[in-house]
């Protein structure tokens, strides 16, 4: 029997990040990880097997959510779908370019 998905979540708002990785742990998703910024999403990819990353658009640090999925795509090559509340015209139009998995808005409701 294959192991449990493994999903890196990056999102800096820590409630939120928590209430995403409780809501995959609750349907047997394995979360490697909760960090809020891309170098920290970086280290976890670096050293551990991810299948998927949970990507907040805005993000702390210098680096947002799409410029690290284009370092995703470039280095790692696993999916990833954008989680963001950020649904300006311009910013989705950034974030398709990157080729997302999905887009999901932000709040969630009880169904993620």
């Amino acid at each position: 029997m294959a192991g449990k998905v493994k999903i890196l979540i990056v999102e800096d708002e820590f409630m939120i990040a928590e209430d995403i990785a409780m809501r995959l742990d609750d349907f047997g998703y394995e979360v490697v990880g909760t960090v809020p910024t891309a170098r920290q999403a970086l280290d976890i990819l670096e050293n551990n097997p991810v299948d998927l990353a949970l990507l907040d658009i805005n993000i702390s640090g210098p680096v947002d959510g799409i410029q690290l999925a284009a370092a995703i795509q470039e280095k790692f090559n696993i999916p990833f779908i954008y989680l963001t509340s950020l649904a300006s015209k311009a910013v989705v139009e950034r974030a398709q370019k990157t080729l997302p998995s999905a887009f999901l808005l932000k709040p969630f409701n009880g169904s993620l």
